[in-house]
């Protein structure tokens, strides 16, 4: 009788019809194992997927899928031509509110110096400046009513020159009787007007000039400088009056008169000079009256000192000040906020690498519109990989950190294996497919060039393991009244039942006996057939 194979178990030979209805195996000594088995993808360790904060049309993507890129390298860059110009021009802005807080704190400390001068009172040194800026003012404004009596006999001068010796040469005639114009013209009236005009002017010049006073004070200074400018305006009216005669219908093209215009022209500049002369004068006649009225107060105020509505007065001046410069600190801080706004708008505008790896996705074009927040670019640390995978509920349970994983990928063959371990358990659930599941991950033991991002991974996490230990298929063990059994078949005695206890269930279809009264290599049996 040969002997027939079946898996699992054997069948009796030379036995008696009963003993060969069933299938039989042997307790032998081995490892036993229960896993957990699970698929999942191969992730890099470190990865981010990317997007910009707003949308916009995409102007520069320098890098491309498998690039190296070091960390705050530039990825990616929205057309923000238009937000760099705002912030130039923001930036100016700062730069000019700064530059006017200085100028309000040099006016606060200023204004400091001058209140506390006012406290303290004038120091003998300071009095004596005080007294030699007053004397100084006083000799200038003397100075100026006296010397009032030479600009007069100047101008007096200037203005008779213009009138008798450069507009001479366009009369004939003298001031005793009367003048007549030196050339002909169609305007009868005007030229006898004009003609009249000279002696009127001539006359009272030669008036002034001979009766000229002596000045001694600033109001008759300032009078006898008015009735001078009445005698400029006089002189002025005159040759005024003489270029409308060259400049008449019948005057106009005569090149021959054109000496008379140089002089009409040439009295008309010293006029003006003259007239200029005088005003200046005025003017200084008024600055140095004053500028002595100030160094006199100044001067009498270190003298007795500070009256205290002066010293209020400073007192306000300063506060004044300081609110000015805080109103413009405040200024500066908003400018600086606005630039600030529009770096962080600029920013929206650019990807920039957090990390250093490579570019594993790439899905953005140049001239393409990118919308806000939606992934375009994934970057990764190149080396460390890890699986992402989702365990049922039914299972999770039994699996803790640091269990070790046997891997398959499906890109090789199933002898090709690594190892991982379990680093990371959600305690959240992710529903997928209607089951409850949670997210786990497993870190590769090693780094290995041949694992790559994205491959299907099979994994058989080990949750508990045996060495050398009695096992026997699962189905040989059979429970009765809360006890587990194994079989043998006795000749004589048919199917005998020994009680066992059994230990680890494998995930192979074997389960340990942890206690039994059998030996080792003993046949027992598998199923009846």
């Amino acid at each position: 009788m040969g002997i027939v194979l079946v898996i699992g178990g054997f069948i009796r030979s030379g036995g008696s019809s009963e003993a060969d209805s069933f299938e039989y195996t042997e307790l032998v000594r081995g490892d036993i194992e229960r896993t957990v088995s699970v698929t999942g993808v191969v992730q890099p360790v470190d990865r981010v997927d990317l997007a910009f904060e707003q949308s916009g049309r995409v102007a520069r993507v320098p890098v491309k899928v498998g690039d190296t890129v070091y960390k705050g390298q530039l990825l990616a860059v929205l057309a923000n031509g238009d937000i760099h110009a705002d912030i130039a021009s923001a930036s100016a802005r700062v730069d000019a509110e700064k530059a006017r807080v200085d100028q309000y704190a040099a006016l606060v400390s200023s204004a400091q110096i001058k209140l506390r001068e006012l406290l303290n009172g004038a120091r003998p040194e300071e009095l004596a400046i005080k007294q030699a800026a007053l004397d100084t003012a006083v000799f200038d404004y003397e100075k100026s009513v006296s010397d009032t009596t030479d600009v007069l006999t100047d101008a007096s001068s200037d203005l008779d020159y213009a009138v008798d010796v450069t507009l001479g040469t366009l009369f004939f005639g003298q001031q005793s009787t009367s003048f007549d114009l030196a050339y002909s013209n169609c305007d009868v009236q005007l030229a006898t007007d004009v003609g009249w005009r000279r002696s009127v002017v001539g006359a009272s010049l030669d008036a002034w000039r001979a009766s000229v006073p002596v000045i001694s004070f600033e109001d008759e200074a300032k009078i006898a400088i008015n009735e001078a400018l009445v005698y400029a305006a006089d002189a002025e009216g005159l040759a005024l009056q003489l270029s409308q005669t060259l400049s008449d219908d019948c005057t106009r093209a005569n090149t021959t008169f054109d000496s008379y215009r140089a002089s009409v022209d040439t009295a008309l500049s010293s006029i003006t000079t003259t007239r200029n002369a005088l005003l200046t004068h005025r003017q200084l006649l008024t600055s140095r009256g004053n500028a002595m009225e100030k160094a006199d107060a100044d001067y009498q105020l270190a003298l007795v000192g500070p009256r205290s509505e002066v010293i209020a007065v400073q007192e306000q001046a300063v506060a004044q000040a300081q609110a000015q410069y805080e109103q413009q600190s405040a200024s500066v801080r908003q400018a600086e906020a606005s630039v600030s706004l529009l770096r962080a708008r600029a920013g929206k505008t650019v990807i920039v690498s957090p990390l250093a790896g490579k570019v594993l996705k790439q899905d953005i074009k140049v001239g393409e519109i990118a919308t806000a927040y939606n992934s375009v670019m994934r970057i990764a640390t190149d080396g460390a990989y890890e699986i992402e995978t989702f365990i049922a509920e039914v299972d999770i349970a039994d699996v803790v950190l640091g269990q070790e994983g046997l891997v398959t990928l499906d890109a090789y063959t199933d002898d090709i294996e690594f190892m991982a371990t379990v680093v990371q358990i959600e305690q959240a659930e992710t529903v997928k497919e209607g089951v409850p599941t949670y997210k786990t991950t497993l870190l590769f033991a090693e780094a290995d060039e041949r694992i790559q991002s994205g491959m299907t991974a099979d994994v058989d996490i080990i949750i508990d393991a045996k060495s050398d230990v009695i096992v026997t298929p699962v189905r040989s063990v059979i429970s009765k009244d809360g006890k587990r059994f194994v079989r043998t078949f006795v000749d004589g005695e048919g199917v005998v039942e020994h009680e066992v206890v059994v230990g680890l269930k494998g995930s192979d279809g074997n389960i340990e006996l942890v206690e039994f009264e059998l030996s080792e290599d003993e046949e027992i049996i598998l199923f009846k057939k």
